[in-house]
């Protein structure tokens, strides 16, 4: 999830890009949503036709450090912007990272990645925050001002506070895009597609998401 956490970043970073990629976007709640049972449980997924997934790859592959933006996820940047209260909470976030010290000039491709980490990740967030060892080590990588930046984020509490509601509606217990382990983890390979209950009722489907159940949308 590297490529995801370094879009979040930038979309996080720049206000003009988070502008221009919600023009490619459909509204917000305009995808059709699907459903399927796994373990007991009715998650929601999108039906994302292929050209979805191309127009968000297309626009950030030229973005990306690497040039490259995965499938899936193209998919959780789709997934988390078709909820308007992931898209108010980022502009809230784009906010508190533009006055954030110390200033930066040129960030890094690992800041990108380390701030969309720290937004989309709660339990690392939380572990920097009370400086304990194995976050610190993660950001050893930063430049010092990239590093306290990243840092005093994380004591921020509205930047908290918009960071879990960026995550809040997109993600259930069991699914997120997180850095480590954690109780009750359901990795998207655990879902049986004969489950579903949607119109998209295969992983061959080139117009379906199936994967995006396992990104653990909730209903």
């Amino acid at each position: 999830m590297i490529d995801y956490w370094e879009a979040i970043g930038r979309l996080a970073y720049y206000k003009d890009l988070n502008d221009e990629f919600e023009k490619i976007l459909p509204a917000a709640g305009l995808i059709p949503r699907v459903t399927a049972q796994v373990r007991g449980d009715t998650e929601t997924a999108l039906d994302i036709p292929a050209g979805e997934y191309e127009a968000v790859q297309d626009f950030f592959d030229p973005i990306l450090t690497e040039r490259f933006l995965s499938l899936m996820s193209a998919g959780e940047l789709i997934w988390t912007y078709s909820f308007q209260e992931s898209r108010d909470a980022i502009k809230r976030l784009e906010a508190i990272v533009s006055q954030a010290q110390p200033e930066l000039f040129g960030p890094s491709t690992n800041y990108f990645i380390t701030l969309g980490l720290v937004i989309a990740d709660d339990a690392f967030r939380h572990s920097l925050r009370n400086r304990e060892d194995k976050a610190l080590k993660v950001i050893q990588r930063l430049s010092s001002p990239e590093n306290n930046q990243i840092v005093s984020l994380t004591n921020n509490t509205d930047f908290d506070a918009y960071s879990l509601a960026f995550c809040a509606l997109p993600w259930d217990h069991g699914c997120n895009v997180k850095y480590k382990f954690w109780p009750g983890h359901l990795h998207p390979l655990g879902v049986d597609a004969s489950d579903w209950a949607g119109p998209s009722n295969t992983p061959a489907s080139p117009a379906g998401s199936w994967v995006q159940v396992a990104a653990g949308g909730k209903e």
